[in-house]
């Protein structure tokens, strides 16, 4: 008898099945217990994008200047890959490739194109939806199990094994729906794939929204970014500044260099304080969050979604 699961396409298969490393597991346990203090999951305003490459055993491999925060960015990094590519042909005595990279990135500016063919090479703008989990005491936290150091001045421990606190674990990441994920991880795919348009966007966005469901139905999970929320007067929480970060640490470090100078300071964790289970942060009379983000890529028969016509023009 055949699986119900093989008249399913490969863009829309989730796969689950437990992690195969002790870290995998941990992080996967800690995703489904965070299900109970922060059970509602909503969407972020706007979007990321990222520039990713096509491999030929399948899957789209993340290229550096990943978590842009506009259309227009991304394009812009889309080019310099090119241009980059074309600087490698040459090097490598191609010139017929090099000239073919510069002429490509050069109608990516002119046509604001989201995709380019090159040398062997086919590159796409990626769009990557925002989503945290929230619940009566605010929005999720960093996990115990998320990237950055283990706790006080472990940075600067050369055995302490924890990876660079600026490091991205996105680079490099593979988007693909065939590999293997955890049950945690899985359900929370679902749960994002089937969430329907913002009952705020003005329509054009949700129409987008609606279209995007339609045409990349399946999705891909990034590794977790990180960005600051601030609390209101009146107690709800909304975004600090528009923009993720790699790591609770880099955000953290970001905080604190942007009041240093400021009366706050000396309430505020100097740059480089490594401190992996800080809570809120109070600053002049305010709390700041540094807030858990999931981040979906939509799937399609023809790879990852691109722009949608309602992101940022240009």
């Amino acid at each position: 008898m055949s699986d119900a699961s093989d008249s399913v396409p490969a863009y829309q298969a989730i796969r689950m099945g437990v992690p195969d490393t002790p870290a995998g597991q941990l992080a996967d346990a800690e995703a489904w217990l965070a299900r109970g203090p922060y059970p509602e999951v909503v969407a972020v305003t706007e979007p990321s994008f990222l520039v990713a490459r096509e491999r030929e055993q399948g899957g789209w491999e993340v290229l550096p200047h990943f978590g842009l925060t506009g259309a227009r960015e991304a394009r812009a990094a889309l080019a310099i890959r090119l241009r980059m590519l074309a600087q490698q042909a040459a090097r490598s005595g191609d010139p017929a490739a090099a000239t073919e990279c510069a002429r490509v990135a050069a109608g990516v500016v002119l046509e604001s194109a989201g995709e380019a063919r090159a040398a062997g090479a086919r590159l796409r703008v990626v769009r990557a939806g925002l989503f945290i989990r929230t619940g009566p005491s605010g929005p999720e936290p960093p996990r115990g199990s998320d990237p950055g150091p283990a706790g006080p001045d472990a940075a600067g421990d050369q055995d302490a094994g924890d990876q660079d606190p600026g490091a991205d674990p996105t680079a490099g990441f593979v988007i693909d729906p065939a590999i293997v994920t955890g049950m945690s991880a899985g359900i929370l795919k679902v749960d994002l794939l089937s969430l329907g348009p913002r009952p705020g966007d003005p329509p054009p966005a949700r129409e987008d929204a609606r279209r995007a469901a339609q045409a990349y139905p399946g999705g891909v999970l990034l590794p977790a970014a990180f960005m600051l929320a601030r609390q209101s007067r009146a107690g709800g929480w909304g975004p600090g500044w528009p923009r993720t970060w790699p790591c609770p640490q880099a955000a953290r470090d970001f905080l604190a260099s942007h009041f240093r100078l400021g009366p706050a300071a000396p309430r505020v964790p100097p740059p480089g304080t490594r401190d992996a289970q800080a809570g809120d942060l109070l600053i002049a009379g305010r709390s700041y969050r540094v807030v858990r983000v999931e981040r979906l890529v939509r799937m399609g028969p023809d790879g990852p979604e691109g722009p949608r016509r309602c992101d940022q023009p240009g």
